[in-house]
């Protein structure tokens, strides 16, 4: 399905690039009330999308999976998760890409080992973005952070968080720029 997509960029509301000129394909696949166990490293399904260009998003239960730590991609349209997935687990995938004119291109940071937490007031690197276009993603153990409440924007290659991190939570950052 393509459509013309659009964000809020300060007070107004203008095309999310790669949707001038073109569209923005947006595919989710959900899966829930299986069966069976999915074993770990059996093929799973999931919408198309290019290998190993940060398109697709996965969920279980809500929560963000990593790509190299709870699956892997397999093919353009198939993922194999590392672990046993129960059958009442709920998967949801999504694939964006930019069709037409005007492309993006979406890296995924998934935080290191830390020796100690990190400070509120601290600056956090991440992926290139678009200051104030809505286009970086912060998740904290899985869960999407608030900007404005858990963490702000500091420039195009970092982050402030406004709370302490703990040490052992880990970091997800998922940003957009126009390429």
């Amino acid at each position: 399905m393509g459509y013309k997509a659009y964000i809020k960029d300060g007070s107004s509301v203008v095309p999310f690039p790669g949707s001038e000129g073109g569209s923005v394909a947006v595919n989710t696949l959900t899966s829930s009330g299986r069966s069976s166990v999915i074993a770990a490293g059996t093929a799973f399904d999931v919408p198309t999308y290019t290998v190993g260009a940060s398109e697709l998003q996965v969920w279980i239960d809500g929560l963000l999976c990593v790509k190299g730590e709870q699956y892997t991609e397999v093919s353009n349209s198939t993922i194999a998760f590392t672990f046993d997935l129960p059958a009442d687990a709920t998967v949801t995938a999504t694939a964006t890409t930019a069709v037409g004119a005007t492309a993006f291109t979406t890296s995924v940071q998934a935080s290191a080992s830390r020796s100690g937490p990190i400070a509120s007031g601290e600056l956090y690197a991440v992926p290139e973005y678009t200051v104030g276009s809505s286009m970086c993603e912060v998740y904290l153990d899985g869960i999407r952070a608030m900007l404005g409440t858990t963490w702000e924007e500091a420039s195009s290659t970092t982050i402030r968080f406004l709370t302490a991190i703990p040490a052992d939570m880990e970091i997800v950052a998922v940003c957009r720029k126009v390429s």
